[in-house]
């Protein structure tokens, strides 16, 4: 008799792109914990966690800046920061009060127990919404920057890092066959430049793998 396969299995195995993996640095197996994509495609990327060593690395197979049509970061490490300042700003700032406004509209996520909804409201006085990206763009160019030599599989690729060993964004383009993948880290437990990474060519199977090293 056929099992039925969870959400993460049915992604995993749609990935058409390798995938970043922590090869060494982390003390818990890898989870798929988040994709995107439309409910029918396959991935357009993929989010493997180490909830314990609070650790997340998420592929986009495709460059997100350059032009208007990549999207609304300048270059690579305008693409940390803004990652890093929602990340301070999520840990740092109190909720925001949506009572009363208009959701203008909504879209799901898939993560491996169902989907996150993100809920667009009707826009806030541009004095606010301008206060808020403010402090959230302070706080990313405050953060400590750097660049550091990440090890991914045989070769060393650089990554930009914003902020410190308790809170951190880190960054980095590389490519395959086919074309680029761009690598987004994050963490708070455990520094960046003590992880070494992987490509992943079979994410179900090393998926299926690390939680059978796990039992």
């Amino acid at each position: 008799m056929m099992s039925t396969r969870q959400g993460w299995e049915v992604a995993a195995g749609a990935v058409g792109f390798p995938v970043a993996a922590v090869a060494s640095g982390v003390t818990d197996p890898p989870r798929l914990t988040q994709w995107g994509g439309e409910a029918d495609d396959a991935p357009g990327s993929v989010t493997l966690s180490h909830e314990k060593d609070d650790v997340q690395v998420t592929t986009y197979p495709e460059i997100m800046w350059g032009d208007e049509l990549a999207g609304t970061w300048k270059d690579l490490s305008d693409f940390v920061e803004s990652s890093f300042g929602f990340a301070w700003e999520a840990r740092e700032s109190a909720p925001l009060d949506f009572e009363g406004l208009e959701v203008m509209e909504t879209t799901w996520t898939r993560t491996e127990t169902g989907y996150l909804e993100f809920r667009v409201y009707e826009p806030r006085p541009e004095e606010e919404i301008n206060e808020i990206r403010a402090t959230r763009e302070r706080a990313a160019s405050e953060a400590r920057h750097r660049v550091v030599g990440l090890r991914l599989a045989g070769s060393l690729v650089q990554a930009a890092v914003v902020g410190d060993t308790d809170m951190w964004s880190a960054g980095f383009e590389t490519v395959w066959e086919r074309g680029p993948l761009v690598v987004l880290l994050s963490g708070g437990a455990i520094a960046v430049e003590s992880l070494q990474l992987e490509l992943v060519d079979d994410l179900l199977a090393y998926l299926r793998s690390a939680q059978t090293e796990q039992r």
